[in-house]
């Protein structure tokens, strides 16, 4: 069932309401949060809040198992955009739990909500609108998913990283960040590498889940230009600034050649010296350009019906 209300809003000039808009109000028929496949996680791991900050001695842990194999976890509490801010991609369990485990049999449809949860504007107007499953059937779908994929990959939810063994129950984790998308071979011609990355790159490291997507089975073609421009430029800014990782504080754990998008960017964002100045511009141009790619991406939101319309005069 569909519902329009007329949207008015106050006119101080003219001192009365006026109408802006219709609103459109429905109740889901297939909710978003149901549209993914959740195996149930039975492996211990560590607990983590965002990309750096582990629960491995706290108590308030409400999740900290993974299903065998995964990836990562996806936080997506309720179903609601309400709620959108408590989206977040993380390498482990996620300690609050309300999500479930990223593999790669769902990997494309949990990266793909992870988008449609994040892409909508949140406001006065929609923050009770409810999510509802894409039409997959429309001609502009498979389209917007590849290019949300990657979109969702270099948003500042997604907290997924590499990290230095810890240790969790009795047990020694190693934390590798399966969401990295740059080949280790790429490191090779980037000289004056710190040493812990150069010893791990000699043990010959798998690439990561993430950079394989990339390239096997998802030819170049299926990906818009912009966002192969963004992952183009944020290649880039890793391997250039792989030699003044060195100089970077523990807490950012950058001697980890798969460190996490979130990693790299808030260490350029906090750090403070002319060594990271060409760094920041460089981020600059990739924060603006994924917010080009955004705010192309929206519109297709309600074009798939993924949330009830706002049409609002110009």
């Amino acid at each position: 069932m569909t519902v329009e209300f007329d949207v008015y809003e106050y006119n101080p000039k003219s001192g009365i309401s006026e109408k802006v808009g219709v609103k459109e109000f429905r109740q889901p028929t297939s909710r978003l949060s149901k549209w993914v496949d959740r195996p149930k996680g039975t492996v211990t791991k560590p607990p983590i809040g965002n990309a750096l900050d582990l629960k491995v001695t706290k108590n308030n842990v409400s999740c900290d198992k993974l299903a065998p194999d995964a990836l990562g976890y996806l936080r997506a509490d309720s179903n609601g955009i309400f709620n959108q801010a408590l989206t977040v991609l993380t390498t482990l369990p996620c300690h609050a739990g309300h999500g479930w485990s990223v593999t790669s049999e769902n990997f494309e449809r949990s990266l793909l909500v992870m988008a449609i949860r994040l892409l909508p504007k949140k406001t006065w107007l929609n923050n009770r609108d409810q999510y509802e499953v894409p039409n997959v059937d429309h001609p502009g779908f498979a389209q917007f998913a590849q290019d949300s994929i990657i979109w969702a990959l270099f948003h500042g939810k997604n907290c997924t990283s590499s990290l230095s063994p810890v240790q969790y129950k009795g047990a020694r984790h190693e934390i590798n960040n399966e969401f990295f998308w740059v080949y280790p071979d790429a490191f090779e011609s980037t000289r004056n590498k710190p040493q812990p990355i150069i010893q791990q790159l000699r043990q010959r490291p798998k690439e990561r889940f993430v950079s394989s997507w990339l390239t096997q089975g998802h030819s170049r073609n299926k990906f818009s230009p912009d966002t192969m421009k963004l992952v183009a430029k944020a290649t880039d800014l890793v391997l250039t600034t792989v030699p003044m990782r060195g100089r970077a504080a523990a807490h950012w754990q950058l001697d980890q050649w798969d460190a996490g998008w979130y990693q790299l960017r808030m260490w350029i964002k906090k750090s403070t010296g002319d060594h990271l100045a060409e760094a920041r511009k460089q981020l600059e141009e990739i924060t603006a350009l994924h917010k080009k790619v955004g705010d192309r991406l929206r519109s297709v939101v309600y074009e798939l019906g993924c949330l009830p319309e706002e049409k609002l005069f110009e």
